[in-house]
């Protein structure tokens, strides 16, 4: 499907594990100063060192947060009353921003996740094939050789085929 680069609105669609739903989260795109901030605040340089933010969730979840501009009507509640982010609902709850970002960080985190790593390199087409039944590791075939003990006045006794040594 191709890219609209002049859209009404930008949605991405998550699916939020604890409610067992789709959420919709509508959003801005970032300014490239932005996303320079967001670059910058994922990862510092110390000497010859990258380091990671401990706090590297928050820190997204503020990025997030600034890209934020609604969320899918019906995706939250509120004393059970169902919320919306659209000033000309009836539903509309004038906070549901502050009240997404501290109850639910996960939320705009991976909403900056996406939007500020959009792009990625296309698969390579590898793909991988497990010889063995990893689920029965008991029913593995060992040639000779992998089960054969140390011969006598070795140092060092042979290692089991399982012991990854």
């Amino acid at each position: 499907m191709p890219y609209e680069l002049c859209p009404d609105r930008n949605v991405l669609t998550v699916f939020d594990k604890l409610s067992n739903q789709d959420i919709d989260l509508y959003y801005t795109m970032p300014s490239n100063a932005m996303r320079i901030q967001y670059s910058n605040a994922m990862a510092k340089r110390k000497g010859g060192k990258v380091v990671i933010p401990k706090n590297i969730l928050q820190i997204q979840a503020g990025f997030g947060a600034q890209l934020l501009t609604g969320v899918g009507k019906g995706a939250f509640t509120v004393k059970g009353k169902p919320i919306t982010s659209d000033a000309a609902d009836p539903g509309f709850y004038p906070d549901w921003k502050k009240l997404v970002v501290t109850a639910r960080p996960e939320l705009p985190a991976k909403l900056a996740q996406t939007v500020f790593g959009a792009v990625d390199l296309p698969d390579p087409g590898v793909e991988f094939e497990v010889s063995e039944d990893l689920e029965h590791p008991e029913e593995f075939v060992f040639d000779a050789a992998d089960t054969k003990p140390a011969a006598e006045g070795t140092a060092e006794p042979a290692a089991s085929p399982l012991s990854g040594q």
